[in-house]
């Protein structure tokens, strides 16, 4: 396992401005804590070798694109079935464009997700 990297006040201030909104560029970063852009751009690609960031992501709300029922569904299954029932799902999402299931890991004979889904009166 890698070592922790040492991080100092200026890394964690630079952390929670990201977490706040990572859609800032280097020169608002910068305003936030007191840096230059190029030492905020350095810093974070350090933090991104590193693994302390590991992505950007945009947070979809379903409702507004009118998914307003939630489930989590889970099954139990033995040998191949499960990645036939799993592929079978997937291919349904993909034609249907719901979004992403939100969990995973379940077990190595369980498949499931998160499931959204639009009431039968969508605007």
């Amino acid at each position: 396992m890698a070592s922790k990297p040492e991080l100092d006040h200026k890394d964690w201030q630079l952390l929670e401005a990201l977490q706040r909104d990572a859609r800032q560029g280097y020169a608002e970063l910068g305003r936030t804590v007191r840096l230059s852009a190029p030492a905020v751009a350095e810093r974070v690609k350090r933090l991104e070798e590193a693994g302390v960031i590991s992505g950007y992501r945009a947070v979809v709300v379903p409702k507004r694109l009118g998914y307003s029922i939630d489930a989590m569904i889970r099954l139990r299954c033995d040998g191949g079935i499960c990645a036939r029932i799993g592929q079978h799902v997937a291919d349904i999402r993909r034609s249907a464009r719901l979004p992403p299931p939100c969990r995973r890991g379940l077990g190595p004979a369980a498949r499931g997700g998160d499931v959204r889904g639009a009431s039968g009166n969508r605007a």
